[in-house]
Parts: structure tokens; sequence; C-alpha cells
């Protein structure tokens, strides 16, 4: 296309990048667990989030799969909400 600029970063990082920056507050839970993740002796192996609908749970969750993943841990998503 004329006259567009071309990035050479990745669209999957620009997006990333924008939605990381739309997530407010839950500092202390994003800190425990890559505490948890980075620890020697890791003190987590299963993570149990609840709360009403429409709160940010999936949000979240995708936050601590990116956590977990920076740090090089396994993710497993299990979805129950059709089970």
């Amino acid at each position: 296309m004329e006259g567009t600029a071309q990035s050479s970063i990745p669209l999957g990082d620009v997006l990333n990048s924008r939605r990381r920056r739309t997530i407010v507050g839950r500092r202390v839970e994003r800190e425990l667990v890559r505490a948890g993740l980075e620890s020697a002796d890791p003190q987590l192996s299963v993570l149990f989030l609840h709360g009403p609908g429409g709160i940010g749970k999936t949000t979240l969750l995708g936050e601590f799969a990116e956590i977990a993943a920076e740090t090089g841990a396994s993710v497993a998503r299990l979805d129950g909400r059709d089970a």
C-alpha cells in the first residue's frame, strides 16, 4: 500500500504491549505469581481464581500465563464453562 509506514515490530508484539497497558491494578497479584514462579523453592503449583462475571478473571489469567511463559514455566489452560 502506498503511503503506509512499515514497522519491523511484529503485530502480535504490538497488540500484546497495548493490551498490557490497558490492565489497571492487580500489581500485587502479578508480583505474587511472578515471585512464586521465580522462587528456588516454588510454593505455587495450582492457582484458583474466582469472582463475579465481567470482573476481568480471564484477562488476569492471561497475564499470569504470560508471566509463567517469561519464567519458563509450563501453562495449561482449562476452560470449564462448557463442562
